[in-house]
């Protein structure tokens, strides 16, 4: 065990990660953004997150230096599908 966390703070990830997702998700609904629900999040510093919805939407969630909660929709790229993978080329006719 690491020394310099005690042992009572000392939790699964998961459940840390599961108690995120939920509170972004509530951030997002709360701001009436279509999101549906959290299914990931990036840490980019402390409260400031990249939050991918299940409806392929993504949001830069921050808390902004007067204190206020903000949820910035990023672009989403055309040539992914929902789950991040790459569509194939469409043939064209001959």
């Amino acid at each position: 065990m690491d020394e310099a966390i005690p042992a009572w703070r000392q939790v699964s990830g998961a459940a840390e990660d599961v108690t995120l997702l939920k509170e972004l998700t509530s951030v997002i609904m709360l701001l009436g953004l279509p999101c549906g629900q959290v299914v990931s999040a990036n840490r980019q510093a402390d409260n400031d997150h990249i939050a991918s919805c299940k409806n392929g939407n993504r949001y830069r969630v921050f808390v902004r230096a007067e204190g206020r909660v903000v949820a910035q929709k990023q672009q989403t790229w055309p040539w992914k599908n929902i789950s991040g993978h790459f569509r194939p080329r469409m043939q064209q006719p001959a």
